[in-house]
């Protein structure tokens, strides 16, 4: 048959065929013609990778904790138990939903974490051909800070590449590809709801269901975990990037497009807030402007201004101090993280200054 001519119905059914059940994820677009080129792109980077079945739907799982809302990491917890087949593979056993669940409670790892990982990868021979959940255990992390483009990311390649080879390294850089792309997808049609077969199964096992539905704790020694950061920027690009950065650390994040969302933000969260990070050109009020406007609710949170252009560069001159800093965009990961924990210090530190004894 050819593409062309292929209709709706007789998608659904291709797709049913290998992969047990058809997502709603194909079936959004109003022309048929991207639902094929979803299907392709699924097919290519993800079930005909040349990886295991259960290796890439746990892998998918495991990343889809970073998208922002819930069905991608709920319907690749739903293949993992048997809804469908894993990976597109109708021979590859399910897995128990104790083993989901610890694959989604599985600890998001910090820098530190991924350089330990990174000494056992390196131990690891190439090809690398042992499959087993305490392989892939140590890959995982790599993986993240690939897939996230994290501190760690340079080695992490290095030694993946060299692990697998550059053919099938590509091919793993295809499926993380694939990841990012199908979590863009979900998070820009929010019409997309979990399948009725995924509720059900669901309803059956409700520890995976809350193990889906709850983000998982960061790596434990990470200085930021528990901290609330404000992103005000009206570029899309740049709030999912610091999100994602931030979130590895273990930081809630809220972010914003401009003042008058962020004010909102403030109003709602108030003193939650520890620290806020905003553009400097953001349209109608500036940052400095936005800056001087929360001030007015949270007088003693510390803020990082960021633009594109260098300090000597900006227009108007900035009035920094010990509570505010500058860094130029893009944020280097290890600048903004010391940059974040000297602020945190700071605004610690003049807290337990202004307690006085009874």
């Amino acid at each position: 048959m050819k593409q062309s001519a292929q209709t709706i119905g007789d998608l659904e059914a291709e797709i049913e065929a290998r992969m047990g059940v058809c997502p709603a994820f194909f079936l959004l677009p109003e022309d048929i013609s991207v639902s094929q080129q979803l299907w392709a792109a699924a097919r290519f980077g993800y079930l005909d990778a040349p990886f295991p079945s259960l290796f890439k739907e746990r892998l998918f799982a495991y990343l889809s904790r970073f998208c922002c809302v819930p069905y991608c990491v709920g319907r690749h917890a739903a293949f993992l138990l048997g809804a469908g087949n894993v990976a597109g593979d109708a021979n590859c056993p399910a897995m128990s939903p104790d083993e989901v669940v610890s694959t989604l409670q599985s600890r998001l790892p910090n820098y530190t974490e991924v350089a330990r990982n990174l000494k056992l990868v390196a131990s690891l021979e190439a090809p690398f051909d042992e499959w087993g959940q305490d392989a892939e255990a140590a890959l995982f992390p790599c993986l993240a800070a690939v897939f996230l483009r994290s501190e760690g990311a340079d080695d992490s390649e290095r030694e993946l590449r060299r692990l697998f080879g550059p053919a099938k390294y590509d091919r793993l850089v295809w499926f993380l590809g694939f990841i990012r792309m199908a979590h863009f997808w979900t998070e820009t049609h929010p019409e997309l709801e979990l399948e009725h077969d995924v509720q059900v199964l669901f309803d059956k096992h409700p520890n995976v269901a809350e193990a889906a539905s709850v983000r998982p704790p960061p790596g434990s020694d990470s200085p930021l975990t528990g901290k609330t950061v404000l992103i005000v920027d009206d570029d899309e690009a740049i709030l999912d990037s610091l999100r994602l950065l931030l979130e590895f650390e273990g930081v809630s994040v809220l972010t914003s497009a401009d003042s008058g969302s962020a004010l909102y933000q403030v109003g709602q969260a108030g003193e939650n807030i520890d620290v806020l990070i905003i553009d400097v050109t953001l349209p109608e009020v500036s940052g400095p402007e936005c800056l001087e406007l929360i001030r007015g609710t949270l007088p003693e949170t510390p803020a990082i201004l960021v633009s594109g252009f260098s300090e000597a560069d900006l227009e108007t001159p900035l009035e920094l101090d010990e509570r505010t800093f500058f860094l130029t965009k893009p944020c280097p990961r290890k600048t903004l993280i010391e940059m974040l924990e000297s602020l945190l210090a700071t605004a610690d530190a003049s807290a337990a200054s202004e307690i006085v004894p009874d």
